[in-house]
């Protein structure tokens, strides 16, 4: 693929300075392939979706009772017989500032809703520094 990283280390970092990875689309968006009689081919699921919807999708297809504390959500717009229009997406974001001594930190989230369940679609922060005058 040839895409070019870097390896850091946060261990002299304080608080307010950490980089255990991102929150960019790009780190916490993935890719799902399901082939089989039960899924529609060549269709590209465009509604938010996660790692935790593929048990309850498999319980769903075994016609299991799905248990009481499972979380996620069936993919149910992949199947073959599933619905043809899908549901609304509710984006939201969430904002969030912390101030340090020599610098104000803002953060962001951006969260979507599909199917009842709730999705990080990505997220970023900034720190600007305080100028005193």
């Amino acid at each position: 693929f040839r895409t070019a990283g870097s390896i850091t280390t946060d261990a002299a970092r304080g608080a307010g300075h950490g980089s255990h990875a991102t929150l960019s689309r790009f780190d916490v968006h993935n890719i799902c392939i399901a082939n089989g009689p039960h899924f529609r081919r060549g269709f590209l699921d465009t509604a938010p979706s996660s790692n935790v919807d593929i048990a309850p999708t498999i319980v769903n297809l075994l016609g299991l009772d799905r248990p009481d504390k499972m979380g996620g959500r069936v993919l149910g717009e992949a199947f073959v017989d599933g619905p043809s229009a899908s549901a609304p997406v509710e984006a939201r974001r969430l904002e969030g500032t912390r101030q340090f001594s020599d610098r104000t930190w803002r953060q962001w989230l951006q969260i979507s809703t599909y199917g009842g369940a709730s999705y990080l679609d990505q997220g970023n922060g900034a720190s600007e520094p305080i100028v005193n005058n």
